[in-house]
């Protein structure tokens, strides 16, 4: 191979891993279209025997990436829907490209690596720009969908991940890096942070929250003994301690109920209507009794006469936003709603706390409103929080049926959608799978699957030296806390997200400048 050829293929990868970041953070078709690329890399450019060299240079850590998706081969041995089964393979085959193609591409030079990190945070903070754009245009926007291309949890990840880089990076080079990079570095990664709140990422908040919660003490105590250190760790468990407190204040608001109601009850309105004081069922938000002091007849007038529109529509978001505001839903306490509230209410937007921006306040309600349906409901459709938690029984009583070899990856749909049959669930025909990677694991493959994969997620990065390395921590830490409430590896961009971050890290240590522990600078 020529001089001029061995270019072009170094410009070929750049570009094809490029193509692959821009898909793992955006799109399902960009990806597709990178791993076209990665796979005419494999078999067509460059020469064998370079490339085979390279793969018996880490034959074993290759072997252990591509075995799990031999272990979902084999698991069609004991499934009986074959068809599906295929299919459902076909899906994982990126399992077995890019880290082929990573272990022939690599090693990378640290200039290389350079020009995919600016790329990754580049992608990043343009579909930001875009999404804060969408979010302007249209305050009322599904937060979900700004960046219609790609799953809003998926993208949270990427978003953590880049955060903690970028503070990582800026931090071990504070002595050499140039005055105006850093401010750039941090005002980025600042930026991010911002868009995790503003689009309420709850996933990706979450998973930056508690891997701070874990890092930062035990940093400050291993490595920092110093007055200036212990100042730190002081505001620091100062700061959580006063967030729990938000929450309990916040919880006791919401679930507090408000002292008229342990007054003579009222039986008219203002103008004469009749309330209606069931309280059947006993919903309560914001320290208000839904189901009190309702009277429908003067509420559903006041909405026609306003907005000429029929109330029966909107019914539940108009009694759920009054109620927000006052204990009493009536003629008088509707005509004080302002136009903006009006559109809110067409928005159905329930709860005047919900229009709250860069505040988990609204999350946390909605959170509060899940909990109170389910207590005194027992409705579990439609909140995510508690879907996840009835998702995750229905996997434990299929894992009972299944404990050591599980259903068999071709089996696992129709399994899971009988038993949720079986358990006279709300979420059966939802199509909704476990939303927790280890039980899908443990429900397709058994407990033997379960810890393959555990020895699948840790043998690469432990056998090359990069796990205890704060680069690969950040990010393992990301994926496995993921995995606890979503199914990452059954999407595409979720594989991608893993599969190649992680062989871009074990493939690339020296380029990478992993050769330090992870509690160290």
């Amino acid at each position: 191979m020529t001089k001029i050829s061995k270019k072009y293929t170094l410009y070929y990868d750049i570009i094809t891993l490029i193509i692959c970041i821009g898909g793992m953070v955006l799109s399902r078709f960009v990806i597709n279209v990178g791993l076209s690329l990665l796979i005419i890399r494999i078999i067509f450019i460059s020469p064998w025997k370079e490339k085979l060299e390279r793969i018996k240079e880490n034959k074993y850590i290759l072997l252990v990436f591509i075995s799990f998706f031999f272990l979902n081969a084999i698991s069609l041995l004991w499934t009986n829907n074959l068809n599906f089964g295929l299919n459902e393979i076909g899906r994982r085959v990126s399992l077995i490209i890019v880290p082929i193609a990573l272990a022939i591409i690599s090693p990378l030079s640290r200039k290389e690596m350079k020009i995919l990190f600016i790329s990754y945070i580049s992608i990043i903070f343009l579909a930001t720009l875009w999404g804060a754009m969408q979010l302007l245009l249209d305050p009322f926007a599904d937060n979900r969908k700004l960046i219609a291309s790609t799953s809003h949890i998926r993208f949270s990840l990427n978003l953590v991940f880049s955060i903690l880089i970028i503070l990582n990076l800026t931090f071990t080079y504070r002595k050499t890096i140039k005055k105006n990079y850093k401010i750039l570095l941090y005002s980025i990664a600042l930026w991010f942070l911002i868009y995790l709140f503003l689009t309420q990422a709850i996933t990706g908040i979450l998973i930056l929250m508690f891997f701070g919660i874990i890092y930062i003490p035990y940093y400050l105590l291993k490595n920092k003994k110093t007055i200036k250190s212990l100042l730190i760790l002081s505001i620091y468990v100062i700061s959580l301690s006063l967030f729990i407190l938000w929450i309990v204040k916040e919880k006791n608001n919401y679930f507090t109920p408000n002292e008229i109601y342990s007054q003579k009850i009222v039986e008219k309105t203002k103008y004469g209507g009749v309330y209606s004081n069931t309280n059947n069922p006993p919903l309560i938000e914001n320290g208000n009794y839904i189901n009190m002091y309702y009277c429908r007849d003067e509420v559903f007038l006041s909405w026609k006469e306003r907005t000429n529109l029929s109330p029966y529509e909107y019914e539940g978001a108009i009694i759920r936003y009054l109620n927000s505001i006052s204990p009493y839903k009536d003629k008088e306490h509707f005509d004080k709603l302002t136009d903006e509230d009006i559109k809110n209410i067409k928005n159905n937007i329930a709860n005047k706390e919900y229009t709250r921006s860069f505040s988990l306040k609204p999350r946390l309600y909605q959170l509060f409103f899940q909990i109170n349906s389910y207590q005194v409901e027992g409705k579990v459709k439609g909140f995510s929080e508690l879907q996840r938690l009835e998702l995750w029984i229905n996997a434990e009583k299929l894992i009972e049926d299944n404990p050591l070899l599980g259903t068999g990856i071709g089996d696992f749909d129709s399994l899971f959608c009988n038993k949720l049959k079986e358990r006279n669930s709300q979420l059966y025909g939802s199509m909704l799978k476990t939303h927790n990677q280890y039980l899908y694991i443990a429900s397709t493959f058994g407990i033997f699957g379960l810890i393959f994969f555990i020895f699948w997620l840790l043998y690469p990065p432990i056998k090359k030296g990069v796990f205890f390395s704060f680069k690969y921590f950040a990010f393992f830490f990301i994926s496995i806390a993921s995995f606890l409430t979503e199914d990452t590896l059954l999407t595409l961009a979720g594989m991608m997200f893993y599969i190649f971050i992680c062989s871009i890290f074990v493939f690339n240590k020296d380029a990478l400048n992993i050769n330090s522990p992870l509690f160290k600078k």
